[in-house]
């Protein structure tokens, strides 16, 4: 039940960054089911910027990834690879926001 409500959480989370209301990113990082500790007012644009170039990047590979992919025929690799690629980006974003946190 709790990785429902994790994902939940990210995706409001993404469509708050999506939106570009930074008042709306700050409030998906502070709600309890994202279970971020240590989110800042003071840091809200700061993590709106940051999460959206972020999301940015992350569409940017995906593209490539998946041209490269359809070129060379290995579909059950690519699908492989982003399975890895999307945990070490959620693993990405968490150590993101507690290093803005922290640091």
């Amino acid at each position: 039940m709790m990785q429902h409500v994790g994902i939940l959480a990210v995706s409001e989370i993404n469509e708050a960054i999506d939106r570009q209301v930074v008042s709306q990113t700050l409030s998906a990082l502070q709600s309890s089911a994202a279970s971020l500790a240590h989110v800042e007012c003071s840091n809200a644009a700061h993590y709106q910027q940051l999460l959206a170039r972020i999301k940015s990047e992350k569409a940017q590979v995906e593209i490539s990834l998946c041209v490269s992919a359809v070129s060379n025929e290995t579909l059950c690799d690519f699908w492989i690879f982003s399975a890895y690629y999307c945990l070490f980006l959620v693993l990405f974003y968490r150590f993101l926001l507690w290093f803005c946190v922290v640091g």
